[in-house]
């Protein structure tokens, strides 16, 4: 939910693109990057790189989903262009590995960020995207607007103060399994 979300607020052709597609689909594509934590997307070389900038965990602790937002807006223009379904989406993005610039996605994840952290207000369906300040880290806090239909994410948020980053977790032990083998 956070790359659809992602999608809506910051590449809205693109969400709305994909929103015409079969909606459990749609994002089939990015299951692979993100289940191999992009090893078969970049170069060896580019990957590591990639991977130290998700392993920092700086500022947010899924900057993965940021660069899946930056891979889909460097090279998603085509599937727009050509009117592309789910499965030629699929097979675009398939056969577009080892193609990928990891220099150009990294920057542009950086600056999703960078534009996400800037924003004066944030969708409470984003608000597990939040890690807090590190002592490093500026910036102003965004207000949280609630625009769930459901409203159960803003009462946890209340009740909770404290998100559990669940995807953070996966994410952590994806990167303990491919260090070790």
């Amino acid at each position: 939910n956070y790359l659809r979300e992602l999608l809506r607020i910051m590449l809205p052709d693109f969400y709305l693109h994909f929103l015409g597609q079969d909606y459990e689909m749609s994002l089939l594509f990015v299951h692979r990057w993100l289940v191999l934590c992009f090893k078969r997307e970049f170069l060896y070389h580019e990957v590591l790189k990639i991977w130290e900038a998700c392993w920092s965990r700086y500022q947010t602790d899924y900057f993965h989903i940021f660069v899946c937002v930056a891979i889909v807006k460097l090279y998603g223009y085509y599937c727009i262009e050509q009117k592309l379904n789910s499965d030629e989406i699929l097979q675009y993005f398939t056969e577009m590995a080892m193609k990928f610039d990891g220099a150009a996605t990294l920057k542009e994840a950086r600056f999703f960020l960078y534009k996400f952290r800037q924003m004066a207000k944030i969708p409470c369906s984003l608000i597990g995207l939040l890690s807090g300040k590190g002592v490093w880290d500026g910036g102003i806090s965004p207000e949280i607007e609630c625009v769930s239909h459901h409203k159960k994410c803003c009462i946890q948020v209340v009740q909770d103060n404290k998100i559990e980053n669940i995807g953070s977790k996966l994410f952590l032990m994806l990167k303990s399994y491919t260090l070790k083998h």
